[in-house]
């Protein structure tokens, strides 16, 4: 039964050309940010038995936040993203609980192509600082690196937009894990401001690997201003390793700074 839910939510799906990222996704959608806007954003989630944020084991409990999000519109093929989590807090399976402050990265977003009859292009790159301690169990303390391409295309009242790419995660000790990133989402337009978004995203590096993501998320994004917007999700791990569910939200206010 639950395949079916989210089989029919991504089939029900579609995208208002105007909207920017949606805060409780992971895949990052083709529009970008107009020239000279300043999206800022308050977010947070609530996480039930997922992988620790250190990637070390299951947890009992993970709260993500307050975090801090920032999207700079540089141009028209071009903005750029600040991203600071804040606060991780941990709860792990004995019980014990635990928090830090957060990693800070930083992500530049390139459109290449705009749509035609054919999808937008864009390339996505960016890194995460080791900000978050491994030793909190807040993060794990290495820089970690990102490059995805993302496609985007309007299809009659349809948009589906997707990110793939690679991952590249530091391994305490030496090394790194070379991951797939990926994520397909779509969202269908109740009104002009309200909007019904969906997605299945996650990573993969091989059969095992504690980093090996897989989620589905569902929810709603509102604008319910002229530049209030509020974006509400709940998600469902699709491995083992992501959570059994979470609660992901976010509300942005964005300014015409140049």
């Amino acid at each position: 039964m639950r395949n079916w839910v989210i089989i029919l939510s991504l089939l029900c799906a579609s995208w208002q050309t105007e909207a920017t990222q949606i805060h409780y996704l992971r895949t990052n959608t083709d529009t970008l940010l107009p020239a000279g806007s300043l999206e800022i954003t308050v977010k947070s989630a609530l996480l039930n038995s997922a992988m620790g944020f250190d990637y070390q084991g299951q947890s009992n409990l993970l709260i993500n936040g307050p975090a801090l999000n920032f999207l700079l519109g540089l141009g028209q093929r071009a903005d750029f993203e600040l991203n600071w989590d804040t606060l991780r807090f941990t709860q792990t399976e004995s019980g014990a609980f635990s928090r830090d402050i957060s990693d800070v990265s930083f992500f530049t977003r390139i459109l290449f192509k705009k749509e035609t009859h054919f999808p937008s292009f864009s390339v996505r790159v960016g890194a995460k600082l080791p900000n978050a301690s491994n030793e909190t169990r807040a993060g794990t303390d290495l820089t970690d690196t990102f490059v995805w391409a993302i496609l985007g295309k309007q299809i009659g009242n349809f948009h589906i937009f997707t990110n793939t790419g690679l991952e590249i995660l530091d391994k305490l000790g030496g090394g790194q894990h070379d991951a797939f990133g990926y994520g397909f989402a779509s969202s269908y337009a109740w009104t002009q401001k309200l909007n019904w978004v969906s997605e299945i995203s996650g990573r993969y590096e091989k059969s095992n690997s504690p980093i090996n993501e897989a989620t589905f998320r569902s929810g709603i994004s509102w604008l319910f201003t002229s530049n209030w917007k509020l974006d509400l999700g709940i998600s469902m791990g699709m491995i083992s390793q992501s959570e059994t569910i979470g609660i992901r939200t976010g509300i942005s206010k964005a300014f015409h700074v140049f």
